[in-house]
């Protein structure tokens, strides 16, 4: 116990005096002691401020109540004086006597005998005044509502209604009408709320006042389904959407702090009040409204205007996706995992359809016409719908079709925008310039920091692809190749015009695939657009294949246009290439076991971008069947084999031929197959009928599945049961090869029609979907995968639509005039109808016909109630394409798919377009070289000097070119020649000596490509007999 009473909380300091130290001595424990000293010490500190906090607190708060109680017996005396006290005085001590909503009705009573006077007041006792009525929520107070603010907005001044604004009465507003369900539209409160903030939008403009709706109305979420229609009309009307728009674009961080449902309420309040207004809207507004859409777009919520969220129109539901195939397809069988997003928030489904007119017809319209008086915001417009397009991949084609197709004036109309963005916007860009150059291209593409070249060349750049590639599927190709003004208009682009475009386009895409570190393609995003640099890949790939496509039909480009060699060395790419697809290779084997598959890719050291990146692929059990990567997963891991996946022409045809020839040698040694034929190794024996090679084949082969890559030999059993002579050392097999094919693609089999050019395309009728019809569908995808995988040509022609598919694209209109020309010009004429498509009485149907029986097939849900409109002709026009092209013969083509990619990788597959691809199943259908053929002749027994020699090759030199294949096919069981001329055949055109007598046969033995040449005398005889061993039908009998 303290002997003194000081007042004081603390303890007195202890003091030893004896010299005597009462500490311990353990040097640990002294600081221990001495922590914990100090620690008491600021506790100490922290209660004493603690306590001074609270005894100060409590005195203002008794301070307080004891003012507010005197100005509260002030104000009740002012108000029961006899006497009209002055306003000033009453209401300075309402303000200061902590009001309650019962003193501000009474002050309102008491304001209503005058209320002229309140506009006297000074503006800071105004603001007091109503944000204590704010604060307290007297807007729902009719007294103070309509005795005091309305009357202050009606009677006063600029100044006393700034004050108001000053003092909060729109966020009041705001707060009074999100209290109440957006279901209950028959509050009483709603009138006269929106009238007073109408009155007050109506007799008052101030930067306050724009920032107050900026910040609280504008992102307030159901806003027009909180009130009536009528108030939403009245409210539209008296908004300052010039003001608001201009302050929305000049300080876009106003906007930072909004949630992402309050983004999507913002937008969809702004569409709701300002859409109609746009065509009213000067050039400074209008371009205001435009950066303000793009920006809120950007920060949107990812999905928020795909159709996931908000429904498309009733003829594109259920539509199958119209868009070309590119890098960004999707393999089922392998998908490189990224770090997942946060999952965001859901999204009000209300909030979402509000979006739904930023896409709309009506609305883009009314842009394309208002921007084309006022030129100078066709950029801005232009970066507006390239990032629309972008991110709403659901709406894209109704978008595209309507700046295509909708346009309301001439200017726009048909091919016209797209010359503008060409002429006006890309030709001259920095980005065209700097095309050639990747390193100056991908730094406009993605700088480190937002500059001009980006902002005018990209967006517009980006939006010519876009709809480009959406005229494309849709353009005839004689309209395309046309001069005439007609075609020119349908075209947009004269072929000069698309000649440097298509320069541009594979320049940039040339600079993506072969970036090598300089930006991070996958996480890059174009500055102030948000499209990703993954998206532009992807997007200028798929314009590069369209027109490449159109070229490969007939060309219009200068010879090599396509080609990159320039710029890289072909034999170190194709060197790097193969041993990318090796290492590749080599860790889907390590993967087999299903275990995760780490892939680095190499260190990037340019411009501080992304290190090192690492992708985790899963892989399947190996039970599962074949591993694949989809193109842009290989675009990713190597950029090499994602150029020739995706952009493959940029390279040589002959160098890709070269590459896909040594991808199936590391197949081999990777497999353990014998690269020459009597060489150990496993192999398969099979025996088949001559005049049974389907039957005996399927049955045989079949069921060794993805060992038929391996060796097989084949002894052919003639008609009288015999084996044939001859030992398979892969000239048989190449003879049962080409005679299979000829069988099992015959249009009789059932298995296969043909086109009017007698291309080959799977039945599509239904029974060619049955299970049998299926595992022959599977068994020749095996078939023409070993003829790949060995380089043995068949005489086979496939169409070009079924070819697509094993690139894994669809196929589109142009490709149906091959297919069923009747349909294809019908789809034409609606497409270019000038009257009312409706008078054509056509839905949204197809009518399938089997056996005499007609069956009619919705395109899209309920499809026989929707009719064809001119709004949406073009998606009808792409469904009915679709269908014909791709649903009738869509399992079919997947059987044949499987069995060919158990042989043949499909990434190897997609090297090639369908034209190179129908050269590397058939060979080139150009004239036998005999020049190349001499030139790569070997000889046994002879050589060039000797008369039999020379009269062989004058007799040859007279063949026609059916006599010169017959002869070809005769020695090597192929009539075209290799790919690469002559010299690519294994082992070489060999004639022997095969001895004096002139009455024999000239004989062959196919599997070593072997001619075996008796010594005749004249070349008459030589002909004859030439002639007839060719012609003669006979198998290994003949050798």
């Amino acid at each position: 116990m303290q002997p003194y009473f000081t007042g004081s909380i603390r303890q007195p300091r202890q003091i030893n005096l004896s010299g005597a130290s009462a500490g311990p001595r353990d040097p640990q424990e002294v600081m221990r002691a001495a922590r914990r000293e100090r620690e008491q010490r600021e506790e100490a500190r922290r209660r004493e401020g603690a306590i001074v906090r609270i005894q100060s607190a409590g005195r203002s708060f008794l301070s307080r109540r004891s003012q507010h109680s005197a100005h509260l017996a002030s104000f009740q005396t002012l108000l029961s004086s006899p006497a009209p006290p002055p306003l000033a005085d009453v209401t300075r001590v309402l303000v200061f006597s902590s009001p309650t909503l019962s003193t501000l009705s009474a002050y309102a009573q008491h304001v209503s005998s005058s209320p002229g006077d309140l506009a006297h007041l000074s503006p800071e006792l105004l603001e007091l005044l109503v944000r204590a009525a704010v604060r307290l929520g007297a807007l729902q107070d009719e007294d103070v509502r309509e005795g005091v603010l309305r009357v202050l907005i009606e009677r006063g001044g600029e100044t006393e209604r700034e004050a108001l604004v000053r003092a909060g009465l729109v966020e009041g507003v705001v707060e009074a009408l999100q209290a109440i369900p957006p279901e209950n539209k028959t509050h009483p409160i709603f009138p006269p709320l929106i009238s007073l903030l109408t009155a007050l939008l109506k007799t008052h403009v101030s930067p306050n006042l724009t920032a107050a709706l900026h910040a609280s109305l504008l992102p307030l979420p159901h806003l027009p389904s909180r009130i009536p229609l009528s108030f939403v009309t009245s409210l539209a009307s008296a908004l300052p959407l010039p003001s608001l728009l201009f302050y929305a674009a000049s300080t876009p961080s106003a906007r930072a702090t909004l949630t992402p449902e309050q983004h999507v309420a913002y937008l969809g309040n702004l569409l709701t009040f300002g859409r109609v207004r746009v065509p009213t809207w000067g050039k400074e507004t209008l371009a205001d409204w435009i950066t303000v859409l793009q920006s809120e777009i950007v920060a949107l919520p990812p999905g928020a205007l795909d159709a996931s969220d908000a429904p498309a129109p009733a003829a594109e539901r259920g539509a199958t996706s119209l868009e070309v195939d590119s890098e960004n397809e999707e393999s089922t069988s392998a998908s490189a995992s990224a770090p997942l997003p946060r999952r965001p928030q859901p999204i009000d489904q209300r909030l979402i359809k509000r979006l739904a007119p930023l896409s709309s017809s009506a609305h883009l319209s009314a842009l394309l016409t208002s921007t084309s008086r006022h030129p100078s915001t066709r950029t801005a417009l232009f970066s507006l719908l390239a990032t629309l397009l972008d991110s709403a991949p659901s709406r894209r084609d109704e978008i595209l079709n309507t700046l295509l197709y909708s346009s309301s004036t001439p200017r726009q109309a048909g091919g016209g925008l797209i010359r503008e963005l060409w002429r006006s916007s890309v030709r001259s860009s920095a980005l065209a310039r700097a095309a050639h150059n990747p390193r100056q291209a991908l730094a406009i593409l993605a700088p480190a920091q937002p500059n001009q070249d980006t902002t005018d060349s990209v967006p517009p750049f980006l939006l010519l692809c876009q709809l480009y590639s959406r005229l494309l599927l849709t353009l005839p190709d004689k309209d395309f190749h046309s001069p005439s003004a007609s075609g020119a208009a349908a075209a947009a682009l004269s072929l000069d015009e698309v000649v440097s475009f298509s320069g541009v386009v594979r320049d940039l895409a040339f600079a993506l695939y072969m970036q090598e570190g300089m930006v991070d393609v996958e996480r890059g995003k174009v500055p102030g657009v948000g499209v990703g640099l993954r998206e532009v890949r992807g997007l200028v790939t798929r314009v590069a294949q369209l027109i490449h496509a159109r070229d490969s039909r007939k060309q219009f480009t200068p010879s090599g246009h396509w080609h990159k060699t320039s710029e890289i060395d072909i034999d170190a790419f194709c060197q790097a290439a193969i041993l990318e697809e090796h290492q590749l290779e080599q860790s889907q084997a390590q993967a087999d076991s299903g275990e995760p598959m780490a892939l680095d890719d190499e260190d990037d050291e340019d411009n501080g971008f992304v290190a090192r990146r690492r992708t985790t692929v899963q892989r399947r059990p190996p039970q599962a069947g074949r591993n694949t990567f989809s193109k842009s997963q290989l675009a990713f891991i190597s950029p090499r084999l994602g150029l020739l996946n995706n952009v493959p022409f940029l390279i040589p045809f002959d160098t890709r031929v070269e590459i896909f020839r040594q991808f199936v040698h590391n197949d081999r040694l990777r497999v353990g197959i014998a690269e020459y034929p009597f060489r150990t190794g496993r192999r398969h024996h099979a025996e088949i009928r001559r005049n049974h090679l389907a039957q005996d084949g399927f049955s045989k082969l079949n069921r060794l599945g993805p060992a038929l890559k391996e060796r097989i030999e084949i002894t052919f059993i003639d008609e009288w049961g015999n084996e044939e002579a001859g030992i398979d050392g892969g000239g048989v097999f190449k003879e049962f090869l080409n005679g299979i094919a000829t069988e099992v693609f015959d249009t009789n089999a059932g298995l296969w029609l043909a086109t009017g050019d007698q291309l080959l395309y799977p039945n599509p009728h239904s029974y060619a979907r049955e299970a049998t019809q299926l595992s022959w569908y599977e068994f020749l995808g095996r078939i023409i995968g070993k003829a790949l995988y060995e380089g043995i040509l068949l005489d086979v022609g496939f169409a070009g639509f079924f070819l697509a598919r094993w690139l894994g694209r669809q196929s589109h209109l142009d490709d149906l005039a091959s297919l069923d020309p009747q349909l294809y010009d019908g789809l034409i004429y609606l497409k270019n109808y000038a009257g009312d498509p409706q008078d054509l009485s056509l839905n949204f149907t197809v009518t399938d016909e089997e056996f005499g029986v007609a069956r009619t097939i919705d395109l899209i849900p309920n499809g026989s109630n929707v009719p064809v409109t001119r709004e949406n002709r073009i998606t009808y026009i792409h469904l009915m394409s679709h269908y014909r092209l791709n649903a009738q013969i869509e399992r079919q083509c997947e059987a044949f798919f499987r069995g060919l990619s158990e042989i043949v990788d499909p990434k190897w597959l997609r090297m090639f377009n369908q034209q190179e691809l129908s050269v590397l199943i058939g060979g080139a259908d150009q004239p036998i070289d005999l020049e190349n053929l001499q030139e790569n002749a070997v000889y046994g027994g002879y050589n060039e000097a000797d008369e039999p020699i020379r009269m062989f090759w004058d007799v040859v030199k007279g063949f026609n070119q059916e006599q010169r294949r017959k002869l070809l096919q005769f020695v090597t069981s192929c009539p075209r020649a290799p790919l690469l001329g002559f010299k690519e055949l294994n082992p070489r055109f060999a004639i022997r000596d095969a001895g004096p007598d002139d009455g024999r046969l000239p004989t062959s033995s196919t599997c070593v490509n072997l001619l075996k040449l008796p010594q005749y005398r004249d070349k008459n005889t030589m002909r004859d007999k030439l002639l007839q061993s060719i012609y003669s039908g006979a198998g290994f009998d003949l050798s």
